[in-house]
């Protein structure tokens, strides 16, 4: 099933039967509305989120767009019961003004979804919570949090993705993730990869690099 560099691997993300957890959930969130992560990226975000169902804390996710992942996540925490609360943190009018094209990739006003539509996709889940705005200003507003299990940061942007680690991994519960998702992506070389590269550079962490292009980092 798949054979990345021409050897036969397990991928799971190509085999419904064997993950079909992740596959109900996948295709709820998928047919709810615009939903253009892969199966592969998402199988990531999942199987490392379910991971992390077991620690105290909460779940959190920087760049929402138009709440794919964000209905995956809360599909998932619905479905296990979970007491968690999911924040979602983005400004929901696209890139900010401070991007750099040249650095950050995207120009200002890219991937925009208006937030009363991922508002409305996301209804019927109590215990997400929206947090629209520019990071890292947003932040101020879950100060009162101090354990995360599991984060999602997303935002594309080298400034984003540095103020993500600055403020959620001195809040990670031992064992949580703080999960990268365009660390391996050539495009994002000078955004999520160098800003998660010069935050963790000098700490006791190493950023772990997935075959999808995505990266975590486990808090000990």
């Amino acid at each position: 099933m798949g054979i990345p560099s021409g050897r036969r691997v397990f991928t799971p993300w190509f085999a419904p039967a064997l993950t079909s957890e992740f596959w109900e959930i996948f295709n709820r969130a998928r047919s709810s509305g615009d939903y253009i992560v892969s199966p592969e990226c998402s199988y990531m975000v999942y199987q490392y989120c379910l991971s992390c169902l077991d620690l105290p804390g909460n779940i959190a996710e920087c760049g929402v767009y138009s709440g794919g992942i964000a209905h995956l996540l809360s599909l998932l925490l619905q479905r296990h019961a979970s007491k968690a609360s999911l924040h979602l943190f983005d400004t929901f009018e696209g890139m900010p003004s401070a991007s750099i094209t040249e650095r950050d990739h995207f120009v200002s006003g890219d991937l925009a979804a208006p937030l009363d539509r991922v508002v409305q996709r996301l209804d019927g889940f109590p215990f997400v919570e929206f947090h629209p705005g520019r990071l890292p200003e947003t932040l101020s507003q879950v100060a009162g949090v101090t354990d995360y299990a599991f984060v999602h940061v997303n935002v594309d942007m080298y400034q984003s993705t540095l103020d993500c680690c600055q403020w959620f991994w001195p809040r990670m519960g031992t064992g949580g993730i703080l999960f990268i998702g365009d660390y391996g992506m050539y495009a994002y070389r000078r955004t999520a990869r160098a800003a998660a590269d010069e935050y963790f550079a000098d700490r006791d962490a190493t950023v772990l690099l997935l075959p999808t292009g995505q990266a975590l980092v486990i808090k000990r």
